[in-house]
């Protein structure tokens, strides 16, 4: 049934050894989307596979060369990530990695990580030898981007996983900061928006809303928080859209 929503081989091939036989409805709601470059907010309960519903359509769109960034006239293509995952700590930037590096082998990607804890020359050294995928934290992201060791002028797609805690605990300004080093994020015509948390508050839809309004905004069971307020003025798909899609996909 993964074929059902637009996955390459190469992708069909990783899901059959990694055991994964049929997608969950968020994956069956999110990938499709994601595949086509839609910007969204999705929010499911642990153990939904949110991860793999970002990763895949990330991966598969650098495969295909669809987020390489085109060089300029005279210019060398940009080096650099094609797409980031931004995730708050260190333990989830690595859980992040560990999923999409299983999945690259397959599909020919270098997958990166970047977080505290390890020695940043040991990391840059990693990040010199190329990558297409950075999983990172933001607050390490920018410390690289202060000392002007990587370039971010190649990403086409950032995702933002526990989205939450990103936007609303202390790593804001991280994040606007790795933003604006993404020659095309402040306009956001180019590049894809994804935000990825087990419930979006309020405060935290109003966030992308305001500044992202494009982004649909899928739901799943248990998504919202009791205090979250309208969502008026995003395109919303809750739980009930993903039954019937999965109910319609069962059936072919």
């Amino acid at each position: 049934m993964w074929a059902r929503i637009g996955l390459l081989p190469e992708a069909l091939t990783a899901l059959s050894k990694l055991g994964h036989v049929k997608p969950t409805a968020i994956q069956q709601l999110a990938v499709p989307r994601l595949l086509e470059g839609k910007s969204a907010a999705f929010a499911a309960s642990t153990g939904s596979g949110k991860t793999l519903a970002f990763l895949l359509p990330v991966m598969q769109r650098l495969r295909a060369g669809e987020l390489a960034a085109p060089p300029s006239r005279g210019a060398r293509r940009a080096e650099g990530p094609g797409a980031l995952v931004l995730a708050p700590t260190r333990e989830l930037v690595r859980q992040v990695y560990l999923e999409a590096k299983a999945i690259s082998h397959h599909l020919r990607l270098r997958v990166r990580e970047l977080s505290g804890g390890t020695r940043l020359s040991a990391q840059r050294a990693k990040l010199a030898s190329g990558v297409d995928l950075l999983v990172a934290t933001p607050s390490r992201l920018r410390l690289l981007l202060r000392r002007q060791k990587l370039s971010l002028r190649g990403v086409r797609c950032v995702v933002v996983d526990e989205a939450d805690d990103v936007l609303l605990r202390g790593f804001a300004d991280d994040l606007d900061h790795v933003l604006r080093a993404c020659p095309q994020a402040a306009g956001g015509a180019t590049v894809q928006m994804e935000f990825v948390s087990a419930t979006l508050a309020g405060e935290v839809r109003h966030r992308i809303r305001s500044r992202w309004p494009e982004a649909e905004v899928l739901l799943g069971g248990g998504a919202l928080s009791a205090s979250t307020g309208s969502a008026r003025g995003a395109s919303i798909t809750d739980l009930g859209t993903m039954r019937d899609a999965a109910r319609r996909l069962h059936a072919l």
